[in-house]
């Protein structure tokens, strides 16, 4: 706990009829000067802040520099004793499922109760955090600061959390203090209600009158039937492509076409390693050619010796021994050059990624697609999932043209939730475009769906959130 506050003295000592600090001309750029001349400019533009989440921003990303932090978590109360976080610097969303985010407001949650939130306090991983937890041990940023943030009326409203890898300094702590007594207060301006009554002069006649339209209104906007919409990103895919994988065990030589390049059927895609299947395929070669030799000299003998006649069908099973392992080889052999089982598209990442690399049987190298069937996938997060049925509308928003969206319809979706490169758990939905007589997209090109629902009450689609995290908060 830090509990001395440094002489605000120290923060800045300008002559201003001399020099500055350390003997500095007046015309020299001084990095005190600097600092105070940012400070006021954060103060400045924290007060013409027009909406909460611009400040959080603000207060997230300003920050840094000024105060000399790596990451900057600011935390906003979302209920009587709890705080969430609210932003973080460099990071335009927050993900509520995220383990960062749990994690930082675990250890929020425990300063608060260990040693209270109306004070500056400094920490030191791992103090006042999960020992179990891998970010625990992982998290680069050792040295945390909790400075709390102040409303008009001295209540605690809020604080941010600072992160960086060195202690804390006196002059650090000044600055946030100063810094979190602006945002305080910027905070406490945008909370205060607007009183339209003090603005504009009514009877209690009219007023009455407007309170009662006003509520069959809203009664009546409340059941307006409206669809149910989510927002999920998309990506082009090809429809029914065909999976191109190692047949046999072995190292990739050499890929001679290039991702996305057109093949036509059977032109070569990958060249494996056939060191060893080549050798295989001559000794076996050379086997068969000695066993039709012992047979040949067998058939030979046998008309005039009896015991070459015993040995005549253990030559002949020998020979077909031979020629079946012969066979086997030159399939082998064969195998070491892939080619292309139809034409298409080839769709992979970068060769480079192959040359060199043992692979066994069965791992997946490449696709070769059609470019003129594509269909959406769409990864719709668990949260936002709707009640879909094969036929639902979706329109698509390309990035490659996202102000002429484009009509499709739900196909298929699954029924299990999966994890997808982020960690985070979706559920796949799979949509064909309504009108195949226009530009097909290109193979690859992402974007968002807006997919559509059943149609419910407009008071149910504005409550559907916080009914359904309430639900999940109580446990029901």
């Amino acid at each position: 706990m830090i509990n001395a506050r440094p002489d605000p003295s120290n923060f800045s000592e300008v002559d201003p009829r001399s020099k500055r600090p350390g003997g500095a001309a007046i015309g020299a750029v001084d990095p005190q000067t600097t600092a105070f001349a940012q400070l006021l400019r954060i103060e400045a533009e924290a007060r013409q802040v027009t909406s909460e989440r611009d400040l959080l921003h603000l207060i997230a990303n300003e920050t840094l520099l000024l105060v000399g932090a790596r990451q900057v978590f600011v935390m906003r109360r979302a209920g009587h004793q709890r705080l969430r976080l609210g932003a973080v610097s460099s990071v335009p969303a927050i993900d509520r499922a995220a383990p960062l985010t749990m994690w930082i407001e675990d250890i929020v949650a425990s300063l608060r109760r260990d040693r209270g939130a109306n004070q500056t306090l400094a920490a030191t991983l791992p103090d006042h955090a999960d020992p179990a937890d891998p970010l625990t041990s992982s998290y680069p940023m050792r040295y945390l600061l909790w400075v709390p943030l102040w409303s008009r009326n001295k209540a605690f409203a809020s604080g941010m959390l600072l992160a960086r890898e060195t202690p804390w300094r006196e002059n650090d702590l000044l600055i946030a203090e100063r810094l979190a007594g602006a945002f305080g207060h910027a905070w406490a301006l945008l909370a205060s209600p607007l009183r339209l009554r003090d603005r504009i002069m009514l009877t209690d006649k009219v007023r009455r009158s407007l309170i009662g339209a006003s509520i069959v209104a809203i009664c009546a906007l409340a059941a307006l039937p409206v669809p149910l919409t989510a927002l999920a990103p998309l990506e082009i895919a090809a429809r029914d492509p065909v999976v191109v994988a190692m047949p046999v065990d072995g190292t990739i030589l050499d890929v001679p076409v290039s991702p996305n390049a057109s093949v036509a059927k059977g032109d070569q895609l990958i060249q494996l390693v056939d060191t060893q299947l080549r050798n295989k395929l001559e000794i076996s070669e050379r086997e068969l050619i000695v066993a039709e030799a012992k047979l040949q000299k067998v058939t030979q003998l046998s008309i005039s010796d009896v015991k070459s006649r015993h040995d005549l069908g253990i030559a002949r099973a020998e020979s077909a021994l031979r020629t079946a392992e012969r066979n086997f080889a030159r399939d082998m052999f064969d195998k070491s050059i892939i080619v292309a089982p139809r034409a298409g598209v080839a769709v992979f990442g970068d060769r480079k990624d192959f040359i060199g690399r043992p692979l066994v049987t069965g791992d997946r190298l490449m696709e070769i697609a059609d470019p003129r069937s594509v269909e959406l996938k769409i990864d719709m997060p668990v949260s936002d999932a709707l009640v879909l049925e094969p036929g639902a509308r979706v329109k698509a928003f390309l990035d490659g043209d996202p102000l002429h969206p484009r009509e499709a319809f739900v196909v298929r979706f699954d029924y299990q939730a999966r994890l997808n490169e982020t960690r985070t758990a979706i559920v796949r939905v799979t949509a064909e475009l309504a009108d195949q007589n226009k530009e097909i997209p290109r193979l690859g090109i992402r974007g968002t769906a807006q997919v559509y629902g059943a149609s419910r009450p407009l008071i149910f689609v504005l409550l559907r959130r916080p009914l359904s995290a309430l639900r999940q908060g109580l446990g029901l």
